[in-house]
């Protein structure tokens, strides 16, 4: 038994390789082993055996059917063919050929090599079967045993078979020659018998009826119930049963065989069978019976007279299977293949049934053009019988000539269609989809070329006939020619037959579309899609640069969705184009796009709707978008009244009334908003409907984004500080904000790296931008902008130009001076006559001013190339260094305070950029010997800690020129220690000289904990020319500095060793930073003041430009006026650090100010605060007085009193009753232009803005912080008469020329602020009791001049004061020269003066005589000594300040009533006349005990205060009754 099983292996290894098979896994070599021995022959045995078996072990998981079978292909083919016919593919299969040999008594158990043709072999046949896709084994099992059974019968009793049909045609011969011929013929190897019956001897199948029933089930009874043959022949019975035989290819044929018997009894013979496959190919004309058949057809007329006729069907007759012409008549034939040689057209067919003679089947006789014949027509064929009630049993086709010829079984009672239904139900199934498609071309031939069209519709491809009925052909073909002329996505919206809420969408595009995305934005419109396909429709999907040719592919995306309601006409018009301008980018794919659907919205309305949306998420932190989205969906009806209230606001067309019921409608749908929150956010969206002011959503472009502009000081819910206007930008790739705190505004446009709440950054920096425009004509504005959907510059580019053409669309516009709104818009009455609008550069569109002066000028615009400074016309700011220069500027004036001259003496320094960017670089050439130690960009950290200050400006003035980085710097020109590096390094080396440079100890550092030491290095001077911040307090958290790429270089202020910070970068240092350097001594501004000059240039820029272009008929145009604009680059240039410098000063004499008198600036700030100007967000620490003299503090205060002047001004008309309102219109522009142009400056559409401007930077540079408010609370004035009264007193008291003196003579910087300080409070004297006095609206300028030269006079006769005062003789020894000394001593007198002046005026009298009487007044009445304790901080509170001003004010009428008197007496002895009147009162002893107390009084200060309002009161006693 061992040695059977090895050779069993043996031989399964042989059959393997014979095979080419995988070797066999163990365990499946074990059970086929084991099997095929159980199968060996033993002694007698059956020559059939199967066994079977499932396995499951691992991943084998099949059935295993073995069977030991006679060596004969019969067997094989047999299971092979059943396998086929069930559909059922094995997994696998052995086969191998064993002999074993036996005798008489048995077989001896031993495998051998089979010999060939040995009739001892027997073949063993293993067969894999999948269980997963057959479970069940069993119907298998027995199938097979069965095929086997009857496969074994038939050819063990094959020859039985043969003698047994001889017989039949020896006895038929003498009736039936014809039929025996037949017989014999097919007896002669071209017939296979299964099985033969005659009487009752049964051969091969029909021997057993268990067999035959399993394998041909119901045959049997077919046969018995067909009746036996009346007459001698041969007759075919064409059965049902017969077309379902179990394993063979070739359905089975029924034979009977008739003959007279001996006692002349008809006897029969039963043949089971079918004809070979040799016997299949025989010509049947040339056949016995056949041949009689063909004779007689070809006896017919046509086929006598036409030779091709009788070719051509004896063909077909040759062709038709033997089995159904000899169970039909030749007869029946003749017609349908006459009708077959006939056939000409495509589209014609023949359809005929055939009847048999004998059986329950007959034959359909279907014959149509070759080439439409395939599995496919084949199943519409089967089909479409089956839908007329007609049973089939199977077909054969074959193909001849051009034709195809299909034989169908048919069951006989089931065939009593008519001829034309028949003909028409089989041409429905030939008729093809492109048979349809070619008829609608033909019937719109005008339309296409027709030969090109039918040639590309025979090569459409199956998907796309199965998706679409081929009447669409001809829209896509005209679709596609649209899609590939203007490459835009088309869509086409149809209702789905049958169905209520189903449409279908068919996508055509260009590109092929990710079925993602698409299914995506399909379900944005509230659609379900439930089937989805994709095809490309084309000949060439390479060619579509010429579509006017008819080629190239577009894609064709079929989508069938299911709609949340039932769409009309109308609805699929608005749905088509929403998704056409989604899919084209020119609307945006968002969750309330369903909204078209819901509400019955088109997609411009919803864009409207999606504009406010995204508008109130950037105005309030707690909106979102999903929220918001989910509400409006949600309450669909209420989103569509919101719209409507929007447009009621702003179509033209729109009455007063509609608003009104628009308003009603919106407000009664609120009422069915149950929840809290979300009648919050729509009535909160209304709001900002309501504040809406104009917009284009109604007259722009398909595609252009939406602009609408709204008064935000009218929301409720707007965060603080509340711009005056602002302009909300949304499209489909841009989305931005432009915020103005005034009609006359500037700032940058900032390309924004914040999506989420731009607008928070935008209204941080237009609040800082208010600052900073403090000094130059208009106010703070800003913009930015976020883009999606796209990078690279030439997008952001293109994204910046549509932000800016959009704004300009909205913007009013100036016509020959006149104010002209955009048309077709509705503007708000309280936005008429807006036309002032300007940008500037910023961060991500430094270089995009040009850009935006085109499109200034694509608009008309009246600014033209004024509307965004700094172009190729204008100041570059980079050429002319100005940021950097006036930072500078700002920095040196500390320097001074320190004792160092910034722009000569060395300066150790670490910066932030490289000598590539504009202030850095410029910044860093401003002192020659300037050592610059260290300093980083976002890519190298550069060391240098020795340099060697010559080499080292020349090496940075050559990166400059080349705008080379830190990487371009050449390292031999380093010092020892130094190089560059790598900021990202992980490690890296410090030498000795640099640790020693930097104040540290560690001996290396990663480059980002390099960057924290030079930035807290102990220099003196931390210079920002970059970008980032940088510095943050120890209070404040890297998220909240809102600059998270510096968070790990980032240190905090206390770190920080320098003496000096100069801000020439924005944003470098945090506020908060700024204040905790300076409380530790640091000296640091703002960056608003620091880099302020770029800004004052660019405002200069467009002022001229304005100025140039709006004289009429000026030849000063195009290079002529560019060239007159490159000519005062240096006048510009030096105003521009004149006012930094200005400003400079101003801080630093605040700050002086407000340590001697801090109420002053607590009331200023409170004033500030009060009135919106400030707030704790936009000025950190302004509410702590122990912080408020700093200068970042200052810095804020400084800008802000400017605008609050400013405004009040405007307000007051100053341009208009100001006497210095030409000089300062014309101070502003540079004295080159005064010759020829200084007549025109009154036309300047911004003259008014300009003096205004000039005005209160004037008073608050030179005259006080804190001035003008100060008058204020003094004195009854307007500011507008405040600022006229001090511009008056400066002119009067001739001041300029003494300040600048002081600025130039006196080197020691706290004593010319002392002294600056002074000159300050005089001129505030003289200006208060001025305008106590008269009303200054009526002094003129000569009034001014006239009484400043007698003033000049009677100081010019005085003799020079012995310089009692360490102030004066610290002057004296700083250099003051004698002149100014002069005036310098005598200025406390003349401060006094205002009374003087006014009586002269008044009165008419001599200036002198009334200067004189004013000198003697105030020798002999203490009015002097009474106001200096009236000014003092110790009457600055509320109550003691409302006093004071009152008493303050009664002590000027006071004076003007005691010079008065004095005035009335003859001649110049004042002295005798004064001590007459007021010496001799019964109060005059105590004024000399008043002026004899006067001094330090240590008394509590309410004592003090009654001393001194009691004297007040003697005194004005006296000088009443006197």
């Amino acid at each position: 038994m061992r040695q059977l099983r090895h050779q069993l292996i043996d031989l399964l290894d042989q059959a393997r390789r014979q095979h080419r098979m995988d070797p066999v896994q163990p365990r499946l070599m074990a059970a086929l082993v084991q099997d095929f021995l159980s199968l060996l022959p033993k002694g007698k045995t059956k020559r059939v055996a199967m066994h079977s078996r499932s396995l499951s072990h691992g991943n084998l998981y099949r059935h295993i059917f073995t069977i030991r079978c006679p060596d004969q292909a019969f067997y094989l083919d047999a299971i092979k063919g059943y396998l086929l016919r069930q559909g059922i593919q094995p997994i696998g299969q052995q086969t191998m050929v064993a002999r074993m040999a036996c005798g008489p008594e048995g077989c001896e158990l031993e495998l051998r090599n089979p010999d060939i043709h040995d009739e001892d072999n027997f073949m063993f046949i293993a067969l894999h079967i999948s269980a997963t896709m057959t479970p069940d084994p069993e119907p298998l099992r027995l199938d097979i045993q069965a095929i086997l059974q009857a496969v074994d019968l038939s050819v063990s009793d094959f020859m039985d078979m043969r003698k047994a049909v001889a017989q039949c045609i020896a006895r038929l011969m003498p009736e039936k020659s014809d039929a025996a011929a037949l017989l014999d013929w097919m007896n002669d190897n071209h017939f296979l018998y299964f099985g033969v019956r005659h009487s009752n001897k049964r051969l091969g199948l029909l021997k057993n009826k268990r067999v035959i029933n399993r394998v041909v089930p119901g045959l049997s009874e077919e046969i018995e119930s067909a009746g036996r043959p009346r007459e001698p022949g041969v007759a075919w019975t064409n059965l049902t049963a017969s077309q379902h035989y179990l394993y063979s290819a070739a359905s089975i044929e029924v034979v009977h065989v008739c003959w007279t018997g001996p006692d002349n009894q008809m006897d029969y013979a039963t043949i089971v069978g079918h004809f070979s496959r040799s016997a299949r190919f025989a010509n049947a004309s040339y056949l016995p019976i056949l041949a009689s058949g063909w004779r007689e057809l070809s006896s017919d007329p046509l086929l006598q007279h036409s030779a091709f006729y009788r070719r051509e069907i004896r063909t077909l007759f040759d062709r038709i299977p033997k089995r159904i012409l000899l169970a039909t008549r030749a007869s029946d034939w003749l017609e349908p293949l006459k009708a077959i040689i006939d056939l000409a057209d495509p589209l014609q067919l023949v359809a005929e049934i055939i009847p048999s003679l004998r059986g329950n089947l007959d034959t359909l006789l279907i014959a149509i053009t070759a080439n439409r014949f395939g599995p496919v027509v084949m199943q519409r064929i089967i089909e479409s019988l089956d839908g007329a009630g007609i049973k089939q049993h199977g077909y054969e086709s074959f193909g001849i000539g051009p034709h195809r010829i299909v034989l169908v079984s048919v069951e006989h009672e089931k065939t009593n269609l008519s001829r034309k239904k028949l003909n028409e139900l089989i041409r429905h199934s030939i008729i093809f989809w492109k048979d349809i498609a070619k008829a609608e071309v033909l019937r719109h031939a005008n339309l296409f070329d027709i030969p090109e069209t039918l040639q590309e519709l025979a090569s459409i491809p199956s998907l796309y006939q199965d998706l679409f009925p081929p009447a669409q052909f001809i829209r896509d073909v005209q679709m596609r020619r649209r899609v590939l002329a203007n490459g835009r996505t088309c869509v086409h919206v149809t209702s789905r037959a049958n169905t209520e809420n189903d449409i279908e969408l068919h996508i055509y595009s260009v590109k092929q579309p990710s079925l993602g995305n698409l299914v995506d934005i399909i379900r944005s419109f509230g659609l379900d899609p439930i089937q989805e396909s994709l095809v490309p429709f084309g000949r060439d999907p390479e060619c579509i640069k010429a579509p006017e040719q008819g080629c190239g592919c577009i894609h064709i995306s079929s989508l069938t969705c299911h709609a949340p309601l039932q769409l009309n006409s109308d609805d699929a018009t608005r749905l088509r184009r929403g998704l056409a301008q989604v899919l084209n980018g020119e609307a945006d794919h968002d969750p309330i796009n369903a909204l078209l659907v819901l509400a019955r919205m088109t997609i411009d309305e919803v864009a409207i709707l999606i504009t406010l949306r995204n508008h109130l998420i950037q105005l309030l932190p707690d909106a979102a978008k999903l929220p918001l989205s989910d509400m409006m969906l949600r309450h669909a009806n209420v989103s569509a009244y919101l719209q409507q209230l929007f447009a009621a606001r702003h179509i033209t067309a729109m009455s007063e009334s509609f608003l009104a019921e628009s308003r009603k409608a919106f407000h009664e749908a609120m009422l069915d908003v149950a929840s809290l929150s979300d009648d919050r956010w729509f009535r909160a969206l209304a709001e900002l409907v309501e504040s809406s002011l104009r917009t284009n959503a109604y007259i722009r472009e398909t595609g252009t984004p939406i602009g609408i502009k709204i008064a935000p000081r009218k929301l409720s819910f707007a965060p603080q500080p509340k711009p005056f206007r602002e302009l909300f930008v949304h499209g489909v790739h841009v989305e931005g904000v432009h915020l103005r705190a005034g009609p006359i505004a500037r700032g940058g446009l900032r390309y924004s790296d914040r999506p989420s709440d731009f607008r928070t950054e935008v209204l941080e920096l237009m609040s800082t931008q208010v600052v900073k425009n403090g000094q130059i004509v208009p106010t703070g504005s800003k913009g930015g902008f976020v883009i999606r959907g796209g990078k690279g510059p030439e997008f952001v580019l293109a994204q910046y130009r549509a932000f800016i053409r959009t704004m300009l669309a909205l913007t009013d516009n100036l016509v020959a001076g006149e104010s002209v709104p955009p048309a077709g818009m509705v503007i708000a009455e309280e936005d008429r006559n807006d036309p002032y609008f300007v940008v500037a550069a910023d961060k991500g569109t430094a270089r995009y001013s040009d850009d935006a002066n085109d499109e200034s000028q694509a608009a008309g615009f009246w600014l033209d190339d004024a509307f965004a400074s700094g172009g190729r016309h204008g100041y570059d700011h980079k050429v002319v260094g100005i940021t950097a220069r006036g930072a500078w500027v700002c920095a040196a004036h500390l320097f001074e305070k320190l004792g160092v001259d910034a722009y000569r003496d060395p300066v150790s320094c670490v910066s932030i950029g490289d000598m590539g960017g504009d202030v850095f670089g410029n910044g860093m050439l401003l002192n020659p010997e300037l050592k610059l130690i260290a300093a980083f960009n976002h890519q190298h950290i550069f060391l240098d800690p020795n340099p060697d200050s010559v080499k080292a400006f020349a090496e940075r003035k050559r990166l400059f020129a080349t705008a080379g980085g830190w990487d371009k710097h050449e390292t031999k020109l380093i010092s020892k220690g130094g190089g560059i590096f790598e900021r990202s390094s992980k490690q890296i080396t410090l030498a000795p000289a640099v640790r020693q440079a930097l104040g540290i100890e560690e001996d290396a550092l990663s480059g980002e904990a390099l960057i924290r030491a030079i930035l807290s290095a102990p220099v003196d001077l931390l210079y920002n020319g970059g970008i980032g911040t940088y510095v943050k307090a120890s209070s404040e958290t890297h998220p909240e500095v809102r600059d998270p790429v510096n968070n790990a270089v980032r240190v905090n202020a206390s770190d920080l060793r320098c003496r000096v910070v100069c801000e020439g970068g924005n944003l470098g240092f945090t506020q908060k930073s700024r204040i905790e350097y300076a409380v530790a001594g640091g000296l640091i501004n703002t960056d608003a003041t620091d880099n302020s000059a770029g800004v004052d240039m660019s405002d200069h820029e467009v002022n001229l430009k304005i100025l140039l272009s709006s004289i009429p008929d000026s030849p000063l145009q195009g290079k002529r006026r560019n060239k007159l604009l490159e000519s005062l680059t240096e006048a510009v240039t030096e105003q521009c650090l004149n006012d930094n410098l200005m400003q400079s000063r101003c801080l630093t004499l605040s700050e002086y100010d407000t340590l001697r008198y801090p109420p002053r600036l607590q009331r200023l700030r409170d004033g500030l605060i009060n009135q919106g100007w400030l707030d704790e967000n936009t000025a950190p620490g302004i509410n702590n007085n122990d912080l408020i003299h700093l200068r970042p503090l200052l810095s804020i205060f400084l800008g802000q009193e400017k605008n609050r002047i400013h405004a009040h001004l405007s307000q007051g008309d100053f341009h208009r009753i100001s006497c210095f309102a030409p000089r300062l219109l014309q101070n502003y522009f540079p004295a080159a232009l005064h010759r020829k142009f200084g007549s025109l400056y009154i036309n300047h559409p911004l003259a008014a803005d300009i003096i205004q401007t000039q005005a209160a930077n004037h008073v608050v540079n030179h005259i006080g912080l804190c001035a003008v408010h100060h008058l204020e609370t003094m004195v009854n004035a307007s500011t507008s008469e405040i600022v006229e009264a001090l511009l008056i007193a400066e002119t009067v008291l001739d001041l300029a020329s003494l300040r600048e003196a002081i600025w130039q003579q006196v080197t020691d910087v706290e004593l010319a602020t002392c002294l600056q300080h002074e000159l300050q409070q005089q001129l505030m004297l003289f200006s208060e009791n001025l305008l106590r006095l008269c009303s200054v609206e009526k002094l003129d300028l000569k009034w001014a001049e006239r009484q400043k030269k007698g003033l000049c006079k009677f100081r010019d006769k005085l003799a020079v004061p012995e310089l009692d005062s360490e102030t004066l003789r610290s002057a004296a020894s700083a250099g003051l020269d004698e002149k100014h000394l002069h005036h310098l001593s005598l200025m406390p007198q003349l401060a006094q003066s205002a009374c003087a002046v006014h009586l002269a005026s008044s009165l008419d009298l001599s200036l002198s005589r009334c200067l004189e009487a004013s000198r003697i007044c105030l020798e002999i009445l203490p009015i002097d000594e009474m106001e200096q304790p009236l000014r003092s901080p110790e009457w600055a509170d509320d109550d003691a300040h409302k006093l004071r001003r009152e008493w303050l004010h009664r002590l000027t009428l006071l004076q003007n009533r005691a010079i008065a008197q004095l005035l009335e007496k003859p001649g110049r002895h004042f002295e005798q006349a004064g001590e007459n009147l007021w010496k001799h009162h019964r109060h005059w002893p105590d004024i000399e005990l008043f002026k004899q107390a006067h001094g330090p009084d240590k008394s509590p200060p309410e004592i003090r205060r009654m001393r001194l309002l009691l004297a007040l009161t003697r005194l004005e006693s006296i000088v009443e009754k006197s």
